[in-house]
């Protein structure tokens, strides 16, 4: 029998794989002049790598696969916008889809990737563990990058559902917890 943790670590080795090589491909374009690529930095009031803090922080977390993109904005610096089809609720309520906002992306007018801290673009197909705070004036989800949106596309369905669990308990851990302000 194979230890689910061997299973969920292989899954985020190989997303971690996935991700290198997408820089790599991003970073070959770069330097032949096809694609500009720009990286963001900022400071975080938590440690947004810490899965407890990012529970504690998100308004939810949930299990979606993004449906497609659907819009953008530059207000604050490049923002993406994608449809998510939410397919389990772990911490909160949510309807059956939702507008998830991310810090950075593809501006194709530009033919810019603009790649917030280290957090790749949301790819259209993939199934996500999200956490999420939601913004009642822009009316979507921003997710929080890295800890925020883990890629569980490659999961069998059987790890994927104890990840769920785990994830499960973790919220329970945390709850009464204030985020940071």
């Amino acid at each position: 029998m194979i230890p689910k943790e061997w299973v969920v670590r292989t899954a985020v080795f190989a997303s971690g794989a996935a991700v290198a090589a997408g820089v790599l491909l991003a970073w070959e374009r770069e330097r032949n002049g096809d694609l500009r690529v720009d990286e963001m930095h900022a400071s975080f009031a938590f440690d947004i790598d810490d899965e407890k803090q990012v529970t504690v922080f998100a308004d939810n977390v949930f299990v979606g696969r993004v449906i497609g993109r659907v819009g953008s904005r530059t207000e604050d610096g490049l923002e993406v916008q994608f449809r998510v089809r939410v397919l389990e609720n772990i911490k909160g309520t949510l309807p059956a889809e939702v507008t998830v906002n991310q810090q950075g992306g593809y501006d194709p007018a530009e033919n810019r990737l603009v790649v917030f801290a280290d957090d790749l673009p949301l790819s259209s197909g993939r199934i996500y563990i999200f956490s999420t705070r939601y913004s009642t004036d822009l009316r979507f989800h921003t997710l929080v990058p890295r800890g925020g949106d883990i890629n569980v596309t490659e999961l069998p369905e059987s790890a994927l559902k104890r990840e769920i669990s785990r994830r499960r308990g973790v919220v329970e851990s945390v709850a009464g917890l204030t985020a940071p302000q």
